[in-house]
């Protein structure tokens, strides 16, 4: 699954041609974007991409070689489209806010995805409803299974989305997703939308609630996953939340990466609570192990002392590269600035 986007300059109304020649429509400059949930919601649309800087007005956005759209934008990039795909961005994002401040959700490609019919527990994982599913699980168990942004997805599940079977590491690792479904995919009848963390975790271990009711769970998802609800409507939402407990529906779920041993942010941990330290505990425990069993011999103390200071010197290198990198583009551009310009131009233009 891919899209193809051309890209143009907004303030000129012109394509960006990479040699410079405005009459050669082959040389457009065009970007491919594979799996992407933009593509789950608009199969077979045509697309492009403008751009803003800080001088870009609205009157500059609406502009477009094509007569495109604007639909969503994400950072410096604004995502045109067929006016029709505007009815659906509207059920997705009802607050025009969010179609500046979610637009990296439906652009970013993904490693694989699937597309099928699921059991997903919805849980509420704020702190005054603490663990709200339904009665489906008890409450606190149920709490203790999510985070911001953090859920669990049975290792029969996971093994199909990532293709396990088929990597050479086959551990299993938390990973970073995008799902979505229509209004017509389920039990739930509205367009949604999210991202989030999923862990791989034995369902049939899970405690019910009620021994005599205990449904098949293939994924759990905490509210705070849920994106493009317009909570803030002075009146009442035209897309409430979602609530908490159990739907069938069908659903569009991409990994787009996966945790990497020795590179988890602090941050994953502690959304993950208590799992995820957990999980860190346990790598703590056989690394300790290793080097009790090491201390009597100098050699391999010396060895794994040099194994560690490469691995950590060149994981700094990395860090840097990827600092300098952010500071470049953000002297370029004023990154930060432009995106929340960008979001409340979307929403004025919109008006």
């Amino acid at each position: 699954m891919s899209l193809q986007f051309q890209h143009f300059d907004p303030r000129l109304n012109q394509w960006i041609h990479t040699d410079g020649d405005n009459q050669n429509p082959q040389s457009i400059l065009t970007e491919k974007l594979d799996n992407t949930l933009l593509e789950f919601y608009f199969p077979g649309q045509q697309f492009s991409f403008g751009h803003i800087d800080e001088y870009s007005t609205p009157e500059d956005l609406r502009n477009h070689p094509n007569r495109q759209t604007l639909l969503l934008s994400s950072k410096t990039r604004l995502l045109y489209g067929s006016p029709e795909c505007l009815k659906v961005i509207e059920k997705l994002c009802p607050d025009r806010k969010d179609r500046g401040a979610y637009g990296s959700i439906f652009l970013g490609g993904c490693k694989n995805s699937i597309h099928e019919e699921l059991n997903i527990l919805i849980v509420d994982d704020s702190t005054e409803a603490q663990g709200e599913n339904g009665r489906i699980l008890n409450k606190e168990n149920a709490f203790k299974l999510v985070g911001d942004c953090y859920g669990q997805i049975s290792t029969q599940l996971y093994d199909k989305l990532t293709k396990r079977e088929e990597q050479q590491d086959k551990s299993y690792r938390v990973i970073q997703h995008r799902f979505g479904w229509t209004e017509t995919d389920g039990e739930d009848t509205k367009y949604r939308f999210g991202k989030g963390t999923l862990r791989p975790c034995i369902f049939d271990k899970i405690k019910y609630a009620d021994t005599n009711n205990e449904p098949k769970i293939d994924l759990i998802l905490p509210l705070s996953s849920f994106k493009g609800t317009d909570k803030d409507h002075p009146d009442k939402p035209n897309k409430p939340q979602i609530q908490p407990g159990l739907y069938k529906q069908k659903i569009w779920l991409g990994e787009k990466s996966q945790s990497e041993r020795g590179k988890t942010a602090i941050s994953q941990l502690l959304a993950s609570f208590p799992q995820g330290i957990k999980d860190f505990a346990e790598e703590l425990e056989v690394q300790a192990q290793k080097l009790a069993e090491a201390q009597d011999d100098p050699r391999i103390v010396a060895q794994l002392y040099c194994e560690n200071y490469e691995k950590r010197k060149e994981f700094s290198e990395e860090q840097k590269k990827s600092l300098e990198q952010e500071i470049i583009e953000s002297v370029k551009a004023d990154t930060f600035g432009i995106r929340r310009k960008n979001t409340y131009l979307i929403a004025y233009l919109n008006q």
